[in-house]
């Protein structure tokens, strides 16, 4: 991944400053602020964040946070998106360990998952 623009994670900052507080902006609307992509303001998005720029989010929008309270949902909600895509990790890891064993024993793997292979809630 490049660099994102300069002058655009400067109007990136500079529009986030406006939503301090109780104020969130959606990632749609933030980019057309912004001026750039979805996909451009994501990967922005990121990038000031490696660069601790107190860019927060929550389940309404991104904002400014100004507190670490205000982090604080923002690295539960990370938290909680890093345990789940390890658990879907884990769970990728394991089905390739088992196509695996699978070819070695008894020639390719099923195309389709055997019933007791599923746990449903």
């Amino acid at each position: 991944m490049s660099r994102p623009d300069h002058d655009d994670c400067m109007r990136l900052i500079d529009v986030l400053m406006w939503y301090t507080g109780d104020k969130r902006v959606l990632m749609h609307e933030f980019a057309r602020l912004v001026g750039v992509s979805d996909r451009q303001l994501r990967i922005m998005v990121n990038f000031l964040r490696q660069q601790g720029v107190p860019v927060a989010s929550d389940s309404r929008g991104y904002f400014w946070a100004r507190t670490p309270d205000e982090m604080t949902e923002t690295l539960e909600h990370i938290g909680g998106r890093m345990r789940s895509l390890r658990r879907v990790y884990d769970g990728l890891v394991a089905t390739q360990q088992r196509m695996l064993y699978c070819r070695k024993e008894a020639g390719p793997a099923r195309s389709r998952p055997h019933k007791n292979q599923l746990e449903l809630i």
